[in-house]
């Protein structure tokens, strides 16, 4: 129980800690006091219903399925954190067309990202690229869970029947002689 709370622990603070070192980085040790408190409290309260939400059952699906590895993890964990992003951030009307543009900095470049109510290849490359970020801070977010949840668990002894199965299977145990 102390490995998964532990677990858990750690991939809330993952994403509230890489986003914060990304303003600090991108805004300057001086003037990013005030954007860092608030990045760090709002992140920290949607990354743990995050977690809790989309991260947990994920993790006890890929448990029950017997299919942890790191890469399972890290493709969970992408997904975890990009289709939701995908979802909310969905470029076209859902109801009805709008008429109406939209335009700003994109990497240094004024560029037009929705004309007319339909995005342009501007704004389908802005969202991309924060779908992308956020399922790269869920990958952060996962492998963090699963290292940590290793690390916890590395003195934890398997149960007399797996290690059974392992010196049936060809595996020495030395408990076994």
């Amino acid at each position: 129980m102390m490995s998964l709370l532990s677990a858990v622990l750690a991939a809330t603070l993952a994403a509230p800690l890489l986003l914060s070192l990304y303003v600090y980085v991108l805004i300057g040790p001086y003037d990013s006091k005030g954007a860092l408190l608030l990045i760090m409290v709002v992140a920290l309260v949607s990354s743990l219903a995050h977690v809790l939400l989309l991260g947990l059952p994920a993790f006890f699906l890929l448990r029950w399925r017997g299919w942890l590895k790191t890469r399972t993890i890290a493709a969970a964990g992408l997904l975890a954190g990009a289709l939701p992003m995908a979802v909310i951030t969905w470029p076209y009307p859902l109801s009805q067309r709008y008429s109406y543009s939209s335009s700003g900095m994109w990497h240094g470049r004024q560029v037009d990202f929705i004309a007319d109510g339909l995005p342009t290849m501007f704004g389908w490359f802005r969202y991309l690229e924060g779908v992308a970020t956020f399922g790269l801070l869920g990958v952060a977010s996962a492998l963090a869970f699963w290292f940590t949840w290793l690390y916890c668990r590395r003195g934890v002894a398997a149960p007399q029947s797996i290690r059974n199965f392992e010196a049936i299977g060809g595996f020495p145990d030395p408990q076994m002689k």
